[in-house]
């Protein structure tokens, strides 16, 4: 059962890496932002930061990844971080038309993604 129960986790946490680094690359892609940059880069510069806080939402959203979690996959020190992007991202949505356009570009790449892959 030990045994059952690790290969499961360990699929699991595959899945979840594989979307994540396909996440990633989608929005670095509609951002014309490298994924890397996204990942690792404490830059404030508003490209960066929109493609960040849109993965945060993304991630938090569509994959229902913890906050904690999110934090640690893109260089955050803290949830609070996340938290905060999640936030600018709903606010962006409403004022900001073209990082809303980005943002359904990035679902539609997703949502085409998957179908593609099933």
């Amino acid at each position: 059962m030990q045994k059952l129960l690790e290969s499961y986790l360990t699929l699991k946490d595959d899945l979840i890496t594989e979307k994540f680094n396909n996440l990633v690359t989608i929005v670095g892609e509609v951002h014309s932002i490298l994924p890397k940059k996204i990942m690792v880069s404490s830059g404030r510069k508003r490209e960066i930061v929109q493609a960040r806080n849109c993965a945060c939402y993304i991630m938090r959203t569509a994959l229902e990844l913890p906050l904690e979690e999110i934090a640690e996959r893109l260089g955050y020190k803290s949830h609070a971080s996340v938290v905060h992007a999640i936030k600018m991202h709903e606010m962006d949505m409403k004022f900001d038309k073209s990082y809303s356009e980005k943002y359904h570009s990035i679902m539609e790449c997703l949502v085409e993604d998957n179908h593609n892959k099933k």
